[in-house]
C-alpha cells in the first residue's frame, strides 16, 4: 500500500465522520428550535391564562363573562403544557361547573373554596414550569397541592387568597 492510498482512506472516513457529526448537529438544533417554539408559545398561553385566573379568583361574578375564553385557553393549552398542567387544568373545569352553580344559587362563600384552591394550584404549577423551563414533577406538584389544601377556608380578608 502507499502513502497517497492509505492518506485518502484517511480522508474518506475523516469526512464520513464530519457528515455524521453535521448531520446529529443540525438534528439536535431542529429539536432544540422545536422545543423553543414550544416554550414560547406555553409562556404566552400562560401568561393570558394567568391573567384571567387571577381575575376570577379575585372575583367571582366574572366566571360566566370569561367562560368561553377561560375554555379557549384551556383547549389551546394541551397542546403545549405538561400531563400534570393538563389534569389540573381539568380539576380548574370541574370545579368551575360546580362554582357557577353556586353563584346562580346565590351561595357564594367568602372563604378560599376549592375553586380557588384548584385555580392556585393551576397558577403556581404553570409558574415553576416557567421557572424550570419545562414540565414539572409530580413531587414538586405535590407540595403545591398539600399548600393549597391547607389555605382552604381562609378568609379573603386573612389573606386566603394571597
Amino acid at each position: 500500500m502507499d502513502l497517497e492510498l492509505i492518506a485518502s482512506i484517511f480522508s474518506l472516513l475523516i469526512s464520513l465522520i464530519a457528515v455524521g457529526v453535521s448531520i446529529w448537529t443540525v438534528f439536535k438544533a431542529h429539536m432544540n428550535d422545536i422545543k423553543s417554539v414550544r416554550f414560547e408559545k406555553r409562556i404566552d398561553l400562560y401568561s393570558e391564562l394567568s391573567y384571567l385566573l387571577q381575575k376570577l379568583i379575585s372575583n367571582h361574578n366574572l366566571i360566566l363573562k370569561y367562560e368561553e375564553e377561560l375554555f379557549g385557553l384551556i383547549a389551546k393549552s394541551y397542546f403545549f403544557s405538561s400531563p400534570f398542567v393538563n389534569t389540573q387544568f381539568n380539576r380548574v373545569l370541574t370545579s368551575l361547573e360546580s362554582e357557577k352553580v353556586a353563584l346562580k344559587d346565590k351561595e357564594r362563600e367568602i372563604t378560599f373554596n376549592q375553586f380557588d384552591a384548584e385555580i392556585d394550584v393551576l397558577l403556581k404549577a404553570m409558574k415553576k414550569e416557567m421557572e424550570k423551563q419545562g414540565d414539572v414533577s409530580e413531587a414538586e406538584m405535590k407540595l403545591v397541592i398539600e399548600a393549597a389544601r391547607l389555605n382552604l377556608g381562609n378568609s379573603y380578608i386573612e389573606g386566603g387568597n394571597q
